[in-house]
């Protein structure tokens, strides 16, 4: 390189303009790309503090309209009339759940338990489960046929996660589970039972 530049007076002029343009052309990019890199940071961390704000009010609101909910329903006299009789037949109890609880049912479901922690009332099904004739009880409120009409829409409303549930247990409990599918496919029940 130095004999480059000892061999003409225009080589050194060249690398003295090149020098002159090239170095404060590289000096600012540089600390374009750290001012950049500073402004993007500070950005993205602003935009992250807002929506962790919006977070938490939305759930400091939504917390507040579940504890409201579920103070109602404690306080109410026909929830406590309910569960002092026993048992989960009351259908005021179970419509005063479904209302009290429709604007939140997206974000939970509401369970009333009685004193033996047995579920008696939930929002995770359309009835309670419980009252089905002949399928959970000799007499019920709901007929097994309205259990049947409507478990598919039920099942994919909770994600197929009930399919998922049967599928593991049916695995569990059937050593060869293809030939056990295919004479339960042979039989001309509507409910398969194995």
């Amino acid at each position: 390189m130095r004999a480059w530049l000892e061999r003409s007076f225009r080589n050194r002029i060249f690398l003295t303009v090149l020098l002159v343009a090239l170095v404060p052309l590289l000096l600012c990019d540089v600390l374009m790309t750290q001012v950049m890199i500073f402004r993007s940071e500070h950005t993205l961390r602003t935009d992250a503090q807002e929506e962790m704000a919006l977070l938490t009010t939305q759930l400091d609101a939504l917390l507040t309209d579940c504890g409201d909910v579920t103070r109602a329903l404690a306080g109410s006299t026909v929830t406590r009339s309910a569960l002092r009789r026993g048992g989960s037949d009351s259908r005021t109890l179970y419509q005063l759940l479904n209302r009290s609880t429709v604007a939140l049912r997206e974000y939970a479901d509401f369970e009333v338990y009685g004193e033996d922690g047995d579920c008696l009332y939930t929002t995770a099904n359309v009835w309670p489960a419980a009252q089905s004739t002949g399928l959970s009880c000799p007499e019920g409120e709901v007929d097994n046929s309205v259990f049947d009409r409507y478990i598919v829409p039920l099942y994919k409303q909770a994600s197929y996660k009930p399919y998922i549930i049967a599928a593991m247990i049916f695995l569990a409990q059937v050593k060869d589970p293809v030939r056990a599918l295919m004479e339960m496919d042979k039989s001309d029940a509507e409910r398969k039972r194995f």
